[in-house]
Formats: structure tokens, C-alpha cells, sequence
């Protein structure tokens, strides 16, 4: 009887370490972990050679992952946030929601190498045929400059390529969103190669407007952007133009009490003057946020009602925007490579909004 225990205990001890390990050689055999190469220190290094606190997603990890706008990788990546008109904040360090355009930024962003001093359209309103990006969290100075403060931005976009290939992405979401993209790519000859990529995004208000403006939270979205490339055995060239157009109904602020319409200016909570009371003199005024309950004309909070806005004037951004980006480089010897990265960028930003919220 002792010998008989003493037999199947070791038999039991035994046969978990081995089976593991006869799977896992299996495992590994059909197994193969692909490096991620980024060029976050100004040259390409495998990521895990990077002495930096860096998060990157290539183009597997953006479709496995469903990322398909700026707010996805806020819930991805830490200490970052891509706020209100896309204001970028890495460990509490950015800018203001509202900025001069002249006004400097804490999270440098960049494009293909190109340095944005404001976002608005720097991935064409989708995460559609980018090659990876990359986040930087912390001070960046020595290779970003000045405004790297929090941190740095860069999203890569895929080259040209001598095969053809393509790739069409078609999504449709609540509240009637379209969302269309396409890709198409390949060689004109021997050494030069073309990229075109282009889509929209549409969708209907997702907040009701109960009054005579159109619902807020709408977009009417759309980008192109073709690519030629140059390569020989010692020069490679990339020009690529993008052009990128957006009409969006934004939301804006929602009172949830009356405001004072008594005073001409707004008190502040020292007592303090804090400008322009724009409700000053209303007869009738009412909150923007629609109230369900008997509290929609008081001063007491109500009710609010999902989604929903009172507003008699449009809410809207409009946002034009045109780039041109040119990266060459030449190499001289087996080590030494020479690399030119230039661009420019002309953005047209216009706002319409009810500036009584009301």
C-alpha cells in the first residue's frame, strides 16, 4: 500500500512537468514574435532597445486593437489624453483647450517627421494605413525641442510599395456613421512606386437639439493623400500630399441652472470681475442642457435629459487643412546614411457657436 501511494504521487508530480514542456517546444516551433523597429530616438532600434518610457502600436496592434480616432488611445495608452479640439496632455503636462495658434504646446506632435504646432486633421480624422505610432511620455528636449515638455507624438504613415496591393475598410456604426476607407498601391516602374489612400467618416448628431439649430456631435468628414517614391540602390524619395476637410457639429458647454441675467459682468468666486455676462438683460432665458422635471426654468438642477441640447444657432467646426511632406535620404558608405525631412502645412480652422449656450 505505501509503495502503490508512493507511485502515483510521483507519477502526479511528474507528468505536469513534462507535458508543459513538450507543448510549449511545439508551441515555439510554429511560434514567431515579430520585432517592433522605431525610430524614436532619431534611428530606427527594435523598441525594447529604446531607454525610454514609450508605448507603440504598429498596424496589426491598430486593427486587432479597434483603434480608429485619437480617443481610442487615450483608453490605451497611460497618462494621456486627447482632449477637447484634440488637445494632447501626457502626465498632466499640455495646453490649453482654448490657445492662440502662435501659442506654444507641452506635447510636441509630429507626422512623418513633421512638426504640428496644432493636430486638427493630422490623421485624416482615422487611424487608416499607418505604419505605427509612437508615444513618448516625459521631457523630450534633446531630440524634440522645446515644446516636448509632457512629451512626444509621431505618427508614421505607410510608403509606396513596389507590389500592388490594396485594402478596403467599410464600418457602420450607431447614430447612421459611415465610415469608408480604401488603399491602393504599387510600382510605376523599376524604381518608382505610388500610394493612394483615401476615405470619409459621416455621422448624424449624437446629441438632439430641441431647438432650431441642427443636433450637435454630427461629422461630415473626408481625406485623400498619394504618395510617390524614388528608390535606388543609394537614394530613396518620398513626396506624399494630404489633404484633409472636416465639418463637424461640436458640442459646447451646458448650463444645468439659470443663469444670472442681472448683472453685466460675471462675478467670479473672489469677487472678482470675469468678464462679459452674455445672458445679461434675457428675459427668458434657459439652460442649455434640456431638463425633464419642473426645474427647467429655476434655479434648481433637474433632471437632465440624455443627449440633449437647447440651441438656436449652429454649433460647428470646419477644418481645411493641406500638407506637403518630403523625406529623402542618401546613403554614403555602409555606415553613414544622410536623411532630409521637410514639409509645409497651411490649416484653416473656423468656428460657429451659440455663444449664450442657449
Amino acid at each position: 500500500m505505501i509503495n502503490n501511494r508512493w507511485a502515483v504521487l510521483v507519477l502526479g508530480i511528474t507528468m505536469p512537468l513534462i507535458t508543459p514542456m513538450a507543448v510549449s517546444n511545439d508551441e515555439n516551433a510554429d511560434r514567431v514574435i515579430d520585432e517592433i523597429v522605431v525610430t524614436a530616438q532619431r534611428r530606427e532600434q527594435k523598441v525594447l532597445d529604446v531607454p525610454l518610457a514609450i508605448s507603440v502600436f504598429d498596424d496589426g496592434a491598430i486593427k486587432e486593437l479597434g483603434v480608429s480616432d485619437l480617443e481610442d488611445l487615450t483608453l490605451l495608452i497611460p497618462s494621456t489624453t486627447f482632449g477637447f479640439d484634440n488637445q494632447v496632455t501626457i502626465r498632466g503636462v499640455g495646453q490649453q483647450a482654448w490657445r492662440d495658434a502662435s501659442a506654444e504646446v507641452g506635447v510636441a506632435v509630429y507626422q512623418n517627421g513633421l512638426f504640428y504646432n496644432e493636430n486638427y486633421g493630422i490623421v485624416e480624422s482615422s487611424m487608416f494605413d499607418l505604419e505605427r505610432v509612437e508615444v513618448l511620455r516625459g521631457p523630450q528636449g534633446t531630440l524634440y525641442g522645446r515644446n516636448s515638455m509632457g512629451g512626444a507624438i509621431n505618427f508614421i504613415s505607410k510608403k509606396p510599395e513596389q507590389e500592388f496591393g490594396g485594402e478596403v475598410l467599410v464600418e457602420l456604426t450607431d447614430f447612421s456613421g459611415r465610415r469608408v476607407n480604401g488603399m491602393v498601391t504599387g510600382p510605376l516602374s523599376d524604381q518608382i512606386s505610388f500610394r493612394l489612400t483615401g476615405g470619409y467618416v459621416m455621422r448624424d448628431g449624437t446629441a438632439e437639439n430641441v431647438g432650431s439649430a441642427p443636433d450637435a456631435g454630427r461629422l461630415d468628414n473626408y481625406f485623400m493623400s498619394p504618395q510617390v517614391r524614388i528608390q535606388t540602390d543609394s537614394v530613396d524619395v518620398n513626396l506624399r500630399y494630404a489633404r484633409f476637410r472636416a465639418d463637424e457639429g461640436h458640442f459646447d458647454q451646458l448650463f444645468f441652472t439659470q443663469p444670472d441675467t442681472s448683472e453685466e459682468t460675471w462675478i467670479g468666486p473672489m469677487g472678482v470681475e470675469a468678464g462679459f455676462n452674455t445672458h445679461y438683460l434675457y428675459e427668458t432665458p434657459a439652460p442649455s442642457a434640456v431638463l425633464s422635471g419642473p426645474a427647467r426654468h429655476t434655479n434648481q438642477i433637474g433632471k437632465v435629459k440624455r443627449k440633449a441640447v437647447d440651441h438656436n444657432r449652429r454649433n460647428d467646426r470646419s477644418i481645411d487643412r493641406d500638407v506637403i511632406n518630403v523625406e529623402a535620404s542618401v546613403t554614403l558608405g555602409d555606415n553613414w546614411t544622410l536623411t532630409y525631412i521637410g514639409g509645409w502645412s497651411d490649416s484653416d480652422t473656423s468656428y460657429i457657436h451659440d455663444s449664450d449656450f442657449t
